[in-house]
């Protein structure tokens, strides 16, 4: 009776796993395609003829994953689909790894917790499978060498190898140049390796091999005067204390991280059954924390959980203090916590309840079921909205967005103007097209080449399209310094600078007959001489 009971489990995890994909492959071809992702296929594009970056565009922070993107476009190919699959990828091996750390923290023989963990973690919380389908450069990078670091951590302290050593020191030093956020995964791993003595050699290795895998970031900021550690590389979004965005944690992101309030509305899941049910996951991972420090079970154990208890408790604590940790509605600077969490979760509960007759592999089965229909669930009040058919709309691209795309190389234009939503889109989807935001273009040879250029075009909105325009391109603005066309037509008149409009879909391509400069119209060049 105990291997068909046990076969259970193991059709639970492949049904969750089954439906994470299904939810991945929904967003993936249903998302808006956003300059943001586009801009991380350019700097691909730039970095396989040779040019190299250490950041994003625009930022002194967040790098390495254009990189991969490099060897992944010439895999698979480019477009938006492709480019955003990246990151699902990553959000795989994430997934993998932190089913390998809970491995580390249970008998051996629980080997099923691993693949739950997997599992849970694939199809909840709807929010990191939100993230994980857009490609925003850096944060699937991030969360993988966090999670590699701490797996390798807790190899180290078994079997101190020099290969795992290297493992580990790399690890934290690309996650270092991805994201200063690795931050999160360094305190498990500080408690996982200082309890260790590892000896002096592997610590050397660890801090040589470290250093190289921040080089980049570290040649960068050598020549820029450490921009990276300045308050700027952390933008503040909505002004608040660092007691205030303790509170943004509690009471917005962490219930986020839950899957029990929904991306971009913040609505909660299930009303006030999901109000209550937070209460009650907060009640359980404060126990899984308490059973980190006080659990008694063999060193090899207790170390790792310990380790992951300090991670998740002081997580908090280091969330507020990046200003940027307000904007919590896409939930992308908590989704750290969520390995950290489920791994030390699933471990202290899978032990715990084992010591008192549970069969091992029910706890995590009956996690997996539980948080698959909380991923369900969010997915479907989210996204699907409970009036649009998961079967429709497989087109990978707005049809708008390709008739605009269609409609702006049918006008001849090369070199042009347009607002940054629309801008990176156009410069992506359309190689021939050189576009740039004359007031917050990101890349500085981008602008220029288009301000150099004779007679660059304008692009807004058209007027009677604005609505589809906004959510065809994510924005509001219509075009340039958010001026409507009308204003920039005023503009011109007052110029006495005749012009012509090429209709294309929801885009209206303008054409001055002598070149405008951005002064002239007074538009201001917010970063760029």
């Amino acid at each position: 009776m105990q291997v068909p009971l046990q076969a259970v489990g193991w059709v639970v995890a492949v049904a969750a796993l089954a439906v994470g994909t299904a939810i991945r492959l929904w967003l993936l071809y249903h998302l808006p395609f956003t300059s943001d992702e586009a801009v991380v296929g350019l700097m691909a594009r730039r970095i396989s003829h040779g040019q190299m970056f250490t950041f994003y565009w625009g930022q002194s922070y967040g790098g390495v994953e254009p990189y991969l993107l490099v060897v992944w476009s010439a895999v698979v190919g480019s477009g938006p689909v492709a480019l955003n699959a990246l990151p699902v990828v990553l959000s795989a091996v994430a997934a993998v790894l932190a089913g390998r750390i809970t491995l580390r923290m249970v008998d051996p023989s629980f080997r099923f917790v691993a693949w739950a963990v997997a599992a849970a973690l694939w199809v909840w919380p709807d929010v990191v499978a939100y993230n994980s389908a857009r490609e925003l450069g850096f944060r699937g990078v991030t969360v993988v060498a966090g999670l590699a670091a701490v797996l390798l951590a807790m190899r180290v302290r078994t079997r101190p190898t020099i290969p795992d050593a290297v493992g580990l020191g790399l690890a934290l030093g690309i996650g270092w140049w991805s994201s200063p956020e690795i931050v999160y995964f360094a305190v498990p791993v500080a408690v996982i390796v200082v309890i260790r003595r590892i000896g002096l050699t592997r610590w050397l290795v660890i801090a040589a091999s470290g250093l190289i895998g921040a080089l980049p970031w570290l040649a960068t900021n050598l020549a820029t005067g450490f921009a990276s550690l300045r308050e700027s590389s952390s933008p503040e979004y909505v002004h608040r204390t660092y007691g205030g965005r303790l509170s943004v944690f509690a009471h917005d992101a962490f219930p986020m991280m839950l899957g029990l309030r929904l991306p971009l509305s913040g609505a909660w899941l299930w009303g006030r059954a999901g109000q209550a049910l937070y209460v009650l996951a907060v009640i359980v991972i404060v126990a899984a924390v308490a059973y980190g420090w006080f659990g008694r079970s063999s060193a090899d154990l207790v170390v790792p959980v310990r380790a992951l208890a300090w991670g998740v408790l002081v997580f908090p604590f280091i969330f507020a203090a990046f200003p940027a940790t307000s904007f919590w509605q896409q939930g992308q600077y908590g989704v750290f916590i969520v390995p950290l969490v489920a791994a030390l979760v699933t471990a202290a509960l899978t032990t715990g309840l084992f010591r008192v007759g549970v069969p091992s592999w029910v706890t995590p089965a009956l996690i997996v079921v539980l948080v698959t229909a909380i991923g369900a669930s969010s997915f479907d009040r989210a996204w699907l909205g409970g009036h649009r058919s998961f079967t429709s709309g497989w087109h990978g691209l707005p049809v708008a967005m390709q008739e605009a795309v269609a409609g702006v190389r049918a006008s001849g234009v090369r070199f042009a103007y347009a607002q940054y939503w629309v801008a990176y889109d156009l410069d992506y989807l359309d190689r021939r097209l050189v576009v740039a935001d004359p007031y917050t273009d990101r890349w500085v040879g981008q602008y220029q080449e288009v301000r150099r250029s004779a007679d660059p075009a304008w692009i807004f909105y058209a007027p009677d399209q604005h609505a589809l325009g906004a959510t065809t391109f994510s924005s509001g603005a219509d075009g340039p310094y958010g001026y409507p066309e009308a204003l920039f037509l005023s503009k011109l008149a007052a110029l006495d600078d005749p012009y012509r409009v090429v209709h294309a879909g929801v885009l209206d391509v303008v054409f001055p007959l002598r070149n405008v400069t951005q002064e002239q119209v007074g538009i201001p060049s917010a970063y760029w001489p």
